[in-house]
């Protein structure tokens, strides 16, 4: 298969566009990691920061303050990701909540905090659950308790009406079933 110039050069340029999209611009240390805050990629900001310490840049005066600064806003990024997930929760927002994590793990899968925070969510999520199913079967409960008795009243008001007691004895089986 033959490529011509032109041809070569829109895939090359698909791919430079593509790789531009994932590494930070170039530029100072400092702005490559403010580049990466914008975006809320802590995990590349940390790995550049981290890589200061193995690799020192003469232009970066202070590692250890960018440092700092990096993790301070990766921890106000997952405190405020935990608030905001348990405030949906609390409204019964799964949805939000679910998604709020999601989200916030694709920008920082590193995230120890956020995995916890997530697994924590599920776990609400299960109980919440459990308690709505409890509270499905306790109303299924409690209207076929409502079925029997008018049923009963029924069949006591027309004994000779068969149809009425057979419809008696299905609800009464019905209710041993949910019981």
């Amino acid at each position: 298969m033959k490529f011509t110039p032109k041809a070569l050069s829109v895939v090359v340029l698909a791919q430079l566009v593509g790789c531009a999209t994932v590494l930070a611009p170039s530029g100072s240390i400092d702005e490559q990691v403010d580049y990466f805050l914008n975006k809320q990629e802590y995990t590349n900001a940390l790995a550049l920061v981290a890589d200061l310490q193995e690799h020192p840049n003469p232009e970066v005066s202070n590692p250890q303050q960018l440092q700092d600064k990096v993790i301070e806003q990766a921890r106000h990024y997952e405190q405020q990701i935990i608030t905001s997930a348990d405030n949906a929760a609390d409204k019964d927002d799964w949805r939000s909540a679910l998604e709020l994590y999601n989200e916030a793990l694709a920008h920082f899968p590193n995230s120890e905090k956020l995995q916890q925070g997530q697994k924590q969510l599920l776990q609400r999520q299960d109980v919440s659950l459990a308690k709505l199913r409890l509270d499905l079967l306790i109303a299924d409960g409690e209207s076929m308790h409502k079925q029997l008795l008018i049923s009963e009243r029924v069949a006591a008001t027309d004994p000779k009406d068969w149809f009425a007691r057979h419809a008696l004895e299905n609800k009464i089986e019905e209710a041993d079933k949910i019981a």
